[in-house]
């Protein structure tokens, strides 16, 4: 049995590094000022359209970008007064080819080697050109000759970008409507078009070779459109709301942005292009419209871009693609004013022409909260009034109130991953990932953003929806969470309290970033200024992954490294007689017990080895408390032993138990014949480990009602000894009355 005791000396011992990790995150962090660090969240982008004749320059839009944390921008065109403005920014920049253009680029190689030249290299690298999308919704236009077109003239500007040496920089694809699904509900039903069956299939052809994503417009504002519903409007808003469930899977919706980027995930796989990802080059809600409009209004509008944005930042991801925001342009940077049709197409911009916003959704690097409040949400917020702060040392954790719905949950937690904490210990491979539930999830995300605010009451509010308790909630959940999420919590307390002396340093980057900015509100310059939020929020990040991806390497070099060194030092017996003979060869001693021990299986092997070591095993077994030891770990060795006669586990098993609808894993260590009323009944003896492998249950089982997956004993072991994290994707079990009853060996009762 190996001991505990070392793995909490490294556990202790990576806590007492955590200060001065953080002062060296602290060095860089401000090196990384002086440098224009972005600040820009990699999959937030926004549209920029120019048919309007109030626009600012773009050389002030460029700076106003430089303000937010969007870091990509979509044109309709290729302007080049746009494109140099953005020059050196490290804002991506995704041009269009106009569907004009399309029959040409198609046709004529030539012309899309000149477009390069004139569009692409004159300004490239400075300006960070990511993607060319030719044409706009094409496969809606009818024309039948634009639509054959569009795979050639993709093929053909590809080609110039190779020739140019920016194949593999700059992506080339196409914008689609979300008409082009047949089906979209529910989700899993996801289905393309019949009719555009052979175009798309060309399309996702060129897609999966060239790795450029497929481009898709998604406007839960046109569904709530179509069905004006308040339960549908609260569906696309991303408000607290009953959810809808996919019939397929399941899984349980909660927003209409989630259900139709899953739609589309389901359409490219079961078009068989699972490899494709999708990339949302349209999405936002206007804030004003006609009379005659349903759905445009200030508070609809700041409620979808600012949860959308609280959500993107969360990196939940969707119930099919978990784990990683998908990149989302949002509609748009400004009013067009020049625009066509009903009033809201000239109402979906999100900043004015002066400079100012909107209404704020969150954007704003400097933005106090990064809030979408509307008037029917309950989002997190934090009161005006003053309160109390919790008592110095107290322990105080915020956590869910008992009564908290489910889908108030996911917006608590969407929110508080908002706010730019670290919330991948909660995704997929996170020390703190299990419980996989939405009510554990959200109380780490919540409890972590009211620890790394000061821990002031008023943090712990989220609508009413959260309290303060005493106990640590981590260590309810399971041992994980016991070692790893406090462990986790305690270094962003030590990085709250350092954090403290910044304020002066930020007052002047603050200063100079909130020029263009409006002016923060009362209740929020109470309790610290928008360059310290912002700042504090940069290092926390890098701070705590990078730590913890220090640990995550360091903690398996170290335990390998202490065992092997344990493992070494055991065997090494033969050293101190080499030192007593004056031999001093580095590795003799270690050598030396090698050989003894293979020797040592050698002569056991033998007849005459075999019965001294049963001589020897009977004068243990008279022997009490060291009989009992002997035993135990006898059986334990000889259940990995290659000999497969002395196996103690016969086979891995699969067993429902404690109920219908849950399995567990279990090892075969005999079967007998259970005889009642004169009739005869193959049983088999299962071993279900409890407590690592030495403890466990034992369960007599019919032997029809047992699954033996397609494992070894070995590596049964390996999936008990690793807690489960060294189970393969995928299981066979093998049919259980095809198994002889030779094979197992029958003890007859």
């Amino acid at each position: 049995m190996i001991s505990i005791f070392p793995l909490l000396n490294c556990l202790r011992a990576y806590s007492a590094m955590a200060i001065q990790v953080y002062n060296w995150a602290l060095l860089i962090s401000f090196l990384f000022q002086f440098s224009h660090l972005s600040w820009s969240q990699s999959f937030i982008g926004i549209n920029y359209g120019q048919v309007a004749d109030n626009l600012p320059s773009p050389d002030a839009t460029a700076k106003l970008l430089q303000t937010t944390s969007i870091s990509k921008v979509r044109i309709y065109g290729t302007d080049p007064v746009i494109i140099k403005a953005l020059a050196n920014t490290e804002i991506g920049i995704m041009v269009g080819v106009s569907n004009g253009d399309i029959p040409a680029m198609a046709t004529d190689p030539n012309f899309s080697k000149n477009w390069v030249n004139s569009n692409v290299i004159p300004f490239y690298p400075a300006s960070k050109i990511i993607q060319i999308n030719i044409g706009n919704e094409v496969l809606l236009s009818g024309d039948q000759n634009l639509m054959t077109q569009l795979l050639p003239a993709m093929q053909n500007l590809q080609n110039a970008l190779d020739e140019a040496s920016l194949g593999g920089k700059i992506k080339v694809s196409t914008v689609h409507s979300m008409a082009v699904l047949k089906q979209s509900d529910p989700p899993s039903s996801g289905l393309f078009d019949p009719s555009y069956g052979d175009l798309l299939k060309g399309l996702l052809g060129f897609n999966s070779a060239t790795g450029s994503p497929f481009v898709v417009n998604p406007y839960p504002f046109f569904a709530y459109q179509s069905d004006p519903r308040p339960e549908t409007l609260a569906f696309c808003l991303f408000q607290p709301n009953e959810g809808r469930v996919d019939s397929g899977t399941k899984i349980k919706y909660t927003n209409m942005f989630d259900a139709q980027v899953d739609a589309v995930r389901s359409a490219l796989d079961a078009m068989g292009f699972k490899g494709v990802e999708i990339l949302v080059a349209e999405t936002g809600w206007p804030y004003k419209g006609d009379n005659n409009e349903v759905g445009p209004s200030l508070e609809n509008a700041k409620a979808y871009n600012g949860n959308l944005i609280a959500h993107l930042k969360s990196m939940v991801g969707t119930p099919l693609m978990p784990g990683k925001s998908v990149d989302t342009y949002l509609f748009a940077l400004y009013d067009e004013d020049l625009k066509p049709g009903p009033g809201s197409e000239r109402s979906f911009g999100l900043f004015k022409p002066d400079l100012t916003m909107t209404y704020d959704a969150g954007l704003l690097k400097s933005s106090q909260s990064s809030q979408a409040p509307s008037s029917t949400r309950k989002t997190p917020v934090t009161p005006t009034g003053p309160s109390p702060r919790t008592k110095q040392g107290a322990a105080a954790w915020c956590v869910p109130k008992a009564d908290v719905s489910e889908a108030q949950l996911q917006t608590n937690l969407d929110y508080a991953c908002g706010q730019g904490i670290d919330c991948s210990p909660i995704q997929p491979g996170g020390a703190c990932f299990e419980p996989n539930t939405v009510a554990s999830h959200a109380t780490y995300a919540m409890n972590l953003l009211f620890q790394s605010l000061g821990k002031d009451p008023w943090n712990c509010d989220f609508s009413q929806t959260a309290t303060l308790s005493s106990n640590n909630p981590s260590l309810v959940e399971n041992l994980a969470s016991f070692f790893l999420c406090p462990f986790l919590q305690a270094t962003m307390n030590a990085i709250t309290l350092v954090e403290r002396s910044e304020r002066i340093y930020m007052v002047g980057v603050a200063l100079d970033e909130t020029k263009l900015l409006s002016p923060p509100s009362v209740a929020s310059s109470n309790h610290s200024s928008p360059g310290k939020e912002a700042f504090s929020k940069v290092v926390r990040s890098w701070a705590s992954k990078k730590f913890m991806s220090g640990c995550v390497i360091l903690f398996p070099i170290t335990v390998t490294f202490y065992i092997t060194r344990s493992f070494i030092h055991f065997l090494d017996v033969f050293s101190p007689v080499y030192d007593h003979l004056g031999i001093n060869v580095m590795g003799l001693g270690f050598i030396t017990s090698l050989i003894f021990i293979f020797l040592v299986g050698v002569f056991t092997s033998s007849w005459l080895g075999a019965s001294v070591l049963s001589l020897g095993e009977w004068i243990i077994k008279k022997m009490p408390l060291i009989s009992y030891i002997y035993s135990a770990s006898k059986q334990i060795s000889a259940a990995i032993s290659p000999d497969k006669s002395s196996h103690a586990f016969k086979e891995v098993a699969i067993i429902r138990h404690p109920r219908i609808g849950e399995y567990a894993f279990g090892f075969i260590t005999s079967s007998v014949l259970l005889r009642r009323n004169g009739i005869d009944e193959e049983v088999c003896c299962v071993y279900v480990p409890t407590n690592h492998l030495y403890l466990g249950d034992i369960f007599l089982i019919n032997s029809k009602d047992i699954m033996r997956p397609n494992l070894s004993v070995r590596e049964g072991i390996e999936i008990v000894i690793s807690g489960g994290t060294s189970v393969p994707k995928k299981i066979t079990a093998v049919d259980a009355e095809a198994i002889p009853i030779s094979r197992l060996g029958i003890f007859n009762s």
